[in-house]
Order: structure tokens, then C-alpha cells, then sequence
């Protein structure tokens, strides 16, 4: 089975393109922000003069005044939501002595643009290990991710009620539903991968549960704020001079607003990731055996190695309010061909090692927001490869030694993060 990563890359721009478009509202709500808040500054000032009809002038004032709060609201939202936001991570510490010296660093940092309908990440981190002027050991990750709900918003008909009010119908939101697209590199030195690449796409399927946080409370009830005058789209049209686009791209801003508030400060999110993705992997075996009597310590390279995988990730997020955080995501990354053979030999002297080709890559942290743009964390990482690099080695007496490579790696800590 042949893989062609140009399609891929072509599809992740097309998809690109297309959630551009889907979110094209929100520089149309910008532009009828604009035009209502040029309104209300002429009400203001048509207010000190004297009205033909001095009801209808108040009621087109008054809704004039609480579209325009309104769409405050959202406003500000997404003005949060569509800006870059990032943290960086660094920890030093050093070890010196008279005839020794050990420096460990690690540093971090990501960037993440959008909730909904599509999500830009990008995050990097690094540990290395500078014992005597020669790095010992390194971890680096570079990941690039970007996620989007397929089920856009629906259209509203005429007869719907216009946003300042609960709808008239409950529809279903579609957060249960979303795809994804990556790009990956990573290296691990404790098990032996020099570089590895992945790149794929996939399905998650979202259960969003146990209601909302504080803010995202408060988001709710100003998003489901009603109106003071009974406000209909009649009304709108005639006091604020609307086109029926205009007023649905109110409503259709809403409702996004409305979706992406639940999604980030939902309570508990529980979730299936299931994804397709080619590898490409530089790796080495090397272990501590016993060669020609003597334990020894061997390494052994190995071809880079190209293969179609897919995995699936079951997801546990949990925070309680806004200043706590549990994130627990097990990778488990599968073959098309279960199991890993090698083999030396033939005949009755043939020797064999068969392993389930299986890799497992659990992520979890808690976080602690202790101001407002600085969070504690505590982080835990198990990597277990249940079939690594490994070969046959002939002794000098002949006989075969199987050479397997590092199979588990964990390492967690404690970091300190500062959001921008």
C-alpha cells in the first residue's frame, strides 16, 4: 500500500481553504458591528432634537442600543477567541563537581489560534541532558495540528427569532463530531528513534458533559440574554435597516459563539480519536546483553523505515472550574500487520521473534492556574513500545544473541507555564 504525502498536504490546504470560507461570517459580523454602532451614535444625536413620532423613535433607539450590547458580547469573544494565544516553558538545573559536571534543560512553547469551527496548534518542547560537554540524552517534539467541526451552522429560516432571545428550537450543536489533520516529529534518544515523522488525519467523536465552568456560565446567560421590547426580525429590518443576510449573519455568529463557549468550558469532555497516518522512522537498537560471555553494551542501526499505521486515543478531560485542569490522552498506535517478525536461520536451527506491533504513548497533566497568565503543571509521559528495533548478532562461538531495543520510557515533572 503506497502513500503519497503531496495528497495529504494538498488535502490539508484544501481543508485550510475551506474553513476559511465556513468562517467567513465573522468578518461579516465585524463589518455590521461597525454599521450598528454608526447607527446608535446617530439615535444619541437625533435623541436631543425633537421626533415626529416620538414612541417609534424610542422603541428604534432602545433596539438599536441592545443589538449593539449584544453584539459586545460576541464581539469580545471572538476577539478572544481568534487571537493567538501561546505559552512558553523553561527549566534549568546543573550539577558541577572537580572532575564532572551535568546540566539538564528543558523548553517549551505552543501556539493556538481559533475554537471553533476550526483549531490552528502548534507546540514544541525539548529536554536534553549536557553531561562533560556531550549531550547524553535529548526528547524533542515538534507538532503541528489542525482540527475543524465538518457540520457547519445551520441556515435560519424567517420565522426563527432574531439573537437576542433563547431559539426557538433546540438543535443539536454537532460538537460531538470533529476532524483533524497533523504533522509530527519527534525523537526519543532513551529509545533508540533518531527521528521520527508522522503525518496524517482522522475522526474524533466528542461527549461534552457535566455543564459548564463559572465563566462559561456567565458566557452562557449573556449569549441567552432576552430582549427588553420583544425584538422580531420585523423589527430589526425597520428600525435598524437589516437585509435578511445581515440578521443571519447575527444569528449565525451566535450560535458559533454559542458552540465554541461550550466547548471550552464544558465541565468533561470525554472523547475517541481515530486516525489514519504514514511514519517514517531513523532508529537504533541498543541494550546491555550477554555477548562472547562478557556483558556488553551494543548498538545497532538500522534502515529508515516507512509504514501505514493507525491509531485511536480515548480522551479525559476534566476541570472542574476555571483554574483546574485534568488532561489524560493514551495514544495506542496499531500495523495493518499485527504482528513483527524476524528471523535467523533456516531449518531446525532457524530462530525466531515475534512481537505485537503495538505503541503505546500516554500523555497526561494538571494544571493550576495560579494568576491569570501563569499556570503550574504536573506532567506524566509513558512511552512503551511493545516491538522496538532489534536483530540477531552472531558471537564467536557462532550462536545467535537477539539484540532488542529500549522498550519503555516515562518521564513527568513539574513545570512552570506563562501564557501571552
Amino acid at each position: 500500500m503506497r502513500f503519497r504525502v503531496s495528497s495529504l498536504l494538498s488535502f490539508f490546504i484544501f481543508v485550510l481553504l475551506v474553513n476559511c470560507s465556513h468562517a467567513q461570517y465573522f468578518k461579516e459580523f465585524n463589518e455590521l458591528y461597525k454599521k450598528i454602532n454608526s447607527k446608535v451614535m446617530v439615535f444619541k444625536k437625533e435623541s436631543e432634537k425633537d421626533s415626529m413620532n416620538i414612541k417609534e423613535f424610542k422603541r428604534d433607539s432602545t433596539a438599536a442600543a441592545e443589538i449593539l450590547d449584544f453584539m459586545s458580547v460576541l464581539k469580545k469573544f471572538l476577539d478572544e477567541e481568534h487571537k493567538l494565544n501561546g505559552k512558553g516553558i523553561l527549566e534549568f538545573s546543573g550539577h558541577e563537581s572537580s572532575s564532572n559536571n551535568l546540566f539538564k534543560f528543558g523548553a517549551g512553547a505552543s501556539i493556538d489560534h481559533g475554537i471553533y469551527p476550526y483549531e490552528l496548534d502548534f507546540s514544541t518542547e525539548i529536554s536534553a541532558v549536557l553531561k562533560d560537554g556531550e549531550f547524553q540524552e535529548n526528547i524533542s517534539d515538534i507538532d503541528i495540528s489542525f482540527d475543524f467541526h465538518p457540520i457547519g451552522l445551520p441556515d435560519f429560516p424567517d420565522t426563527s427569532l432574531i439573537p437576542l432571545g433563547r431559539d426557538q428550537q433546540k438543535r443539536s450543536d454537532h460538537l460531538w463530531l470533529e476532524n483533524f489533520l497533523f504533522l509530527k516529529r519527534f525523537n526519543d534518544d532513551f529509545l533508540g528513534i533518531d527521528q521520527r515523522y508522522e503525518m496524517g488525519m482522522g475522526v474524533i467523536f466528542n461527549l461534552l458533559t457535566c455543564g459548564l465552568t463559572p465563566k462559561g456560565e456567565e458566557n452562557r446567560k449573556e449569549l441567552n440574554k432576552t430582549s427588553d421590547i420583544k425584538l422580531t426580525r420585523d423589527d430589526l429590518k425597520k428600525s435598524l435597516d437589516l437585509s435578511d443576510d445581515e440578521i443571519e449573519t447575527l444569528q449565525k455568529t451566535r450560535e458559533a459563539v454559542k458552540r465554541a463557549n461550550r466547548k471550552q468550558y464544558s465541565k468533561l469532555r470525554l472523547g475517541l480519536l481515530a486516525g489514519l497516518y504514514y511514519e517514517i522512522e531513523d532508529a537504533k537498537a541498543f541494550n546491555t546483553i550477554p555477548f562472547n560471555n562478557v556483558d556488553t553494551l551494543i548498538t545497532e542501526s538500522f534502515d529508515i523505515s516507512n509504514k501505514l499505521r493507525w491509531e485511536i486515543r480515548p480522551t479525559f478531560v476534566w476541570q472542574p472550574n476555571d483554574k483546574y485542569k485534568l488532561q489524560i490522552r493514551p495514544y495506542i498506535k496499531l500495523p495493518f500487520k499485527y504482528k513483527d517478525t524476524i528471523s535467523f536461520g533456516a531449518g531446525a536451527n532457524k530462530k525466531t521473534d515475534v512481537r505485537k506491533d503495538l505503541f503505546f504513548d500516554v500523555q497526561s497533566s494538571f494544571k493550576i492556574e495560579v494568576e491569570e497568565d501563569f499556570t503550574i503543571g504536573l506532567e506524566y509521559r509513558l512511552l512503551y513500545d511493545c516491538a522496538p528495533r532489534r536483530k540477531y548478532l552472531i558471537d564467536m562461538n557462532g550462536m545467535p544473541v537477539l539484540l532488542i531495543g529500549q522498550r519503555r520510557h516515562s518521564n513527568f515533572g513539574l513545570s512552570f507555564e506563562y501564557n501571552f
